[in-house]
């Protein structure tokens, strides 16, 4: 077993956010939904007492490159 891949041990990630649920609409954002920021999880909040439940997608990112993203929403391939 290798372990954690190296991007994921030394990116200062800060927080979740629901990306889908299950049964729900996905987003058509190829990055992540920037239009809901109610699906940011609070700090000191349970996955169940956020409404996390099976099958739910979560994205895992910095806060300070999701606030750039979200003020240009620009992909460069």
């Amino acid at each position: 077993m290798q372990g954690i891949p190296p991007p994921f041990k030394k990116y200062s990630y800060d927080t979740l956010k629901i990306s889908h649920k299950a049964h729900g609409a996905k987003s058509n954002d190829p990055v992540i939904d920037i239009a809901n920021d109610q699906l940011i999880l609070e700090d000191g909040v349970t996955l169940v007492e956020a409404g996390v439940g099976n099958e739910t997608e979560i994205s895992y990112f910095k806060m300070e490159d999701y606030r750039k993203y979200q003020a240009d929403p620009h992909l460069v391939w």
